[in-house]
């Protein structure tokens, strides 16, 4: 059982997705994301009881990415459901967590930390199937050289991310 939801943020609309063990997506846009349909309210009690739980999930996603985006959080704390990906993917998408709000490695950096230093392209290729950007920060990937590198869901998006971490206002 999943449940999707449409909402606004300063990247333009994304589309959030849960199961019932937490976040399992994040698209950019309805293009990029699976069906979006709507949950019935009709059910019985126990399925009630599950879809409430998928839009805790969602409603908790939102209210982090609201409070990410304007600079009051840096971790956040909704359940991921990674599905997919390859062992090396998945491998690849844990390494990205560990990146540290604001800071930036290389694909190279990223290759060394999953024990894979030749392994660049298919770094940057498990970086961009990454299913759950922004918090699994694949944004904070850059080029060896400094420049911006890649991005799935668009080099002004990920110069944005960058700018909203560099900038954010956090309270002491």
């Amino acid at each position: 059982m999943k449940a999707t939801r449409k909402i606004s943020s300063p990247l333009g609309s994304l589309v959030l997705e849960a199961s019932l063990q937490g976040l399992t997506r994040i698209a950019f846009s309805l293009a990029n994301a699976r069906d979006l349909k709507s949950l019935r309210t009709k059910g019985d009690l126990q399925e009630q009881k599950l879809r409430r739980r998928l839009q805790e999930h969602l409603d908790l996603a939102e209210r982090e990415l609201e409070a990410y985006f304007s600079g009051q959080l840096t971790q956040f704390s909704v359940s991921l459901d990674v599905q997919g990906g390859t062992d090396f993917q998945r491998e690849v998408w844990q390494a990205l967590s560990k990146i540290p709000y604001a800071q930036t490695w290389s694909y190279k950096d990223l290759a060394h930390h999953v024990k894979r230093p030749k392994a660049m392209r298919a770094v940057g290729s498990a970086n961009g199937r990454n299913p759950l950007p922004i918090i699994i920060p694949c944004h904070r990937v850059i080029a060896a050289d400094g420049g911006i590198g890649g991005y799935g869901g668009g080099l002004e998006r990920k110069r944005k991310l960058l700018a909203i971490e560099q900038f954010a206002f956090l309270p002491a």
